[in-house]
């Protein structure tokens, strides 16, 4: 994050904790734990991956956090940020309030591009998964 030259690494943005799935391909993932994969669909955004992983909604307090921050100190600056995946998607899910199970269906490319701006209170979607620079 880029706050009037000054680069900040916040926590916040770090990617989501899939506890004992951690470090692998997904497509491994998937095929090695397809029971955690179903309790996930099942349970949606209380579910925490086995092994210390996190769950969607501690997710998206870690996300709503950044968002509040940088409304209140970042008021009227441009602010790059730079995430994972998982938690653009937990991103979106937070500011358009779409259901949970809806987050599997995100395409979000690497390398992507999105933008969103405060206004009147309001976090407001201006673009998702742009990737036309590449």
């Amino acid at each position: 994050m880029i706050l009037g030259g000054d680069t900040r690494r916040p926590v916040t943005l770090r990617e989501r904790h899939v506890g004992l799935l951690q470090g692998e391909l997904s497509s491994v993932a998937h095929e090695k734990y397809a029971s955690v994969f179903l309790e996930l669909e099942q349970n949606g955004p209380r579910y925490a991956f086995p092994g210390g992983g996190e769950n969607g909604t501690q997710i998206e307090e870690r996300i709503a956090s950044f968002l509040n921050m940088i409304s209140i100190e970042c008021l009227g600056k441009t602010v790059v940020a730079v995430s994972h995946g998982a938690a653009l998607c937990v991103l979106l899910w937070h500011i358009l309030k779409f259901p949970y199970n809806a987050i599997s269906r995100l395409r979000c490319d690497n390398a992507c591009i999105s933008s969103s701006i405060f206004s009147d209170g309001e976090w407001i979607l201006e673009f998702w998964n742009d990737t036309a620079h590449l």
